[in-house]
């Protein structure tokens, strides 16, 4: 009868691991985009609805994929107001659809994994939704390393790295042990 409780005890132990590592990523995600498009106005570790909300009308999206690759996105729909944070404003349909597809049209020829853009237009959240939103944000900012690295010579794939610095960090050593590392 021991068994069950350790099981559990286990799980949620591996629920905890999994969840922070998610957090880390997010926040990696997060100073990214900032040092690519300026201040997001988000607290420096966003939860994931403050983080989706801060990319939904798809400015910050493609600004920062226009600083790696110039005219990547020749279209980016600009908010007409100016002043409002993304807390407060709901931007135009037409504004969010637009920057948005043509974002992951950007991302998809770079051949960077992606996102549906219902992930990200979702007031409630799915399993799962915010981890290809920052999957795909991280792969970009590996794609821009690599191109800062290489100049954009020779063959780029991207491969997800299991864990973050952070998160390498943060976990126990015996749990860093088990994951291999990329260099990329």
């Amino acid at each position: 009868m021991e068994e069950p409780a350790r099981v559990s005890f286990r799980d949620g132990r591996l629920a905890s691991r999994k969840a922070e590592e998610a957090a880390c990523r997010r926040f990696q995600a997060a100073l990214w985009l900032e040092k690519m498009s300026g201040p997001l106005g988000l607290p420096s570790e966003p939860t994931e609805q403050q983080f989706v909300s801060c990319l939904r009308n798809g400015l910050v999206l493609c600004n920062a994929i226009n600083k790696i690759q110039p005219g990547a996105v020749p279209k980016v729909v600009q908010n007409q107001s100016n002043g409002l944070t993304w807390e407060n404003q709901t931007p135009p349909a037409y504004q969010y659809f637009e920057n948005i597809r043509n974002f992951l049209v950007a991302v998809n020829e770079f051949k960077i994994p992606s996102f549906e853009a219902s992930d990200i237009e979702r007031d409630n959240l799915e399993a799962g939704s915010v981890g290809k939103i920052v999957d795909c944000i991280l792969g970009l900012k590996a794609y821009h390393e690599w191109k800062q690295f290489s100049g954009g010579n020779g063959p780029w794939k991207y491969m997800k790295s299991p864990m973050v610095s952070r998160a390498n960090s943060i976990i126990s050593s015996n749990m860093s042990e088990k994951v291999p590392q990329s260099n990329a």
